[in-house]
């Protein structure tokens, strides 16, 4: 670079040398998670063009699950962040789509998908008072139905487990 061009840029006092700013893009543009096909279909699926218990993506949501080694784990961490992040119509749109993949993407799906993290942002929507009260009924409803349905399935215990601790859970607030 001149020294023409780099004062026009105020650059001339902040030369970097070319492996620091190696690093720093390196840095800037690594991803640590991977973001796939599957990540695009659950930000697409919960959004507000789809209505809350529609089902229609679920198909083409389990094709990418499945064609992906890292799938399960990222659809269980997408869902997680809109669980965490999104406003309600998202996090109901993302419960619908967890119960949807639970019910269709496999064996492979179910054994990964309940990972504690996914498991404790449940925990919160399904029984903390800062959860939207409908987002709470939601929960409250999958998690009675997934107790019934799962309870003897391999690798969804936890998710089966999940009324007996939200009764638990409720009962302790009434108690208050």
């Amino acid at each position: 670079m001149s020294h023409a061009y780099c004062s026009k840029l105020n650059l001339d006092k902040a030369v970097l040398p070319i492996k620091k700013i190696k690093k720093l893009i390196d840095r800037c543009t690594r991803q640590k998670k991977p973001y796939s096909a599957v990540t695009v279909a659950v930000e697409q699926l919960t959004s507000e063009r789809f209505e809350e218990d529609d089902l229609s993506g679920i198909p083409d949501l389990v094709e990418a699950i499945k064609l992906q080694a890292t799938g399960p784990a990222e659809a269980a961490r997408a869902l997680r962040k809109k669980l965490k992040y999104g406003n309600v119509h998202r996090q109901l749109r993302a419960l619908t789509l967890l119960d949807g993949l639970i019910q269709n993407a496999g064996s492979r799906f179910q054994r990964t998908v309940a990972d504690e993290m996914l498991l404790e942002r449940l925990r919160v929507c399904g029984t903390a008072d800062l959860s939207d009260p409908l987002v709470r009924d939601k929960c409250k409803l999958l998690f009675r139905q997934w107790a019934s349905e799962y309870k003897n399935v391999r690798g969804l215990e936890q998710i089966a487990g999940l009324y007996k601790v939200s009764c638990i859970s409720l009962f302790e607030i009434e108690r208050r």
